[in-house]
């Protein structure tokens, strides 16, 4: 799960790094090129969107233990939901804990905080 979310995350940051660089780029260009088609085509990828990526992360332990990414069975679909809305819901609660990480220009991250505050560690 990890991993996956580290690649997600990734591939956020380098969205936000190459707009970043290409607005940077395009106010370079010498006056008349804002006639472009290709100018006025890649443009609007510069704008000032923010992206907020909230990641909940399943650390808790489980029945499936290593099985946890394959193992769908009802019961263990039912417990990953309910740990889910139980950590959605200590979030909520509990937002002063959130402190969002700036990944790149327009890009930030919140994690729910570390499995040493789950309940029962």
């Amino acid at each position: 799960m990890r991993a996956r979310c580290g690649l997600n995350t990734e591939r956020f940051r380098e969205l936000g790094e190459m707009r970043a660089a290409l607005g940077r780029l395009l106010r370079k260009l010498p006056p008349g090129f804002e006639a472009d088609p290709d100018v006025q085509k890649l443009a609007p990828l510069c704008d000032e969107r923010e992206y907020t990526i909230a990641r909940i992360i399943n650390r808790r332990t489980t029945k499936s233990g290593n099985s946890k990414d394959y193992e769908f069975s009802r019961a263990t679909v039912n417990e990953a939901w309910a740990a889910g809305r139980e950590d959605v819901r200590r979030s909520k609660d509990n937002i002063e804990w959130m402190q969002p990480m700036d990944l790149a220009p327009g890009v930030r991250v919140y994690d729910l905080p570390p499995g040493a505050d789950l309940p029962g560690k």
